[in-house]
């Protein structure tokens, strides 16, 4: 997922990584540089442009991470909910504090939905019953904010 560049812990990592990219003029590896981190290309061009004083911003930084590891989420369990707690996580990037928690390095979408899984087993045990998607959602941002 983050071969080439590794992964960021934070927007400011990611300027600062395109900043000096830019500095090199090495604008290829600036565009692999956005596209490694879920960021629109348009937005690169703006920047090598001068156009924009940088890439990427806590909300934008943190929806582009779950934009690439969603692809890595197979997991059947929650195949009829899947897109709709990524959709949570990203609307909730709208939040800079909880933007933040999704970039850290370390944590991913993958171990998200593993985490709640996990939670979601301990809750219903063998009950057929079922959660509020609110409750999910919670489990998610528990995920990213605990620990």
């Amino acid at each position: 997922m983050f071969d080439i560049f590794g992964e960021f812990d934070s927007a400011e990592e990611i300027n600062k990584a395109a900043e000096g990219l830019k500095n090199e003029g090495d604008f290829n590896n600036l565009l692999l540089l956005v596209k490694e981190n879920g960021i629109d290309e348009e937005i690169a061009k703006a920047f090598i442009d001068g156009e924009i004083p940088y890439i990427a911003d806590a909300m934008s930084a943190a929806i582009g991470k779950i934009e690439v590891e969603k692809e890595a989420i197979k997991d059947s369990f929650f195949s009829d909910m899947k897109e709709d707690m990524i959709n949570y996580l990203q609307s909730a990037c709208m939040d800079e504090s909880f933007a933040r928690a999704i970039r850290k390095k370390g944590k991913s979408l993958k171990d998200c939905f593993e985490h709640t899984k996990k939670e979601i087993t301990k809750k219903l045990g063998s009950k057929n019953g079922g959660l509020r998607d609110r409750d999910v959602y919670a489990m998610q941002k528990e995920y990213y904010t605990k620990g």
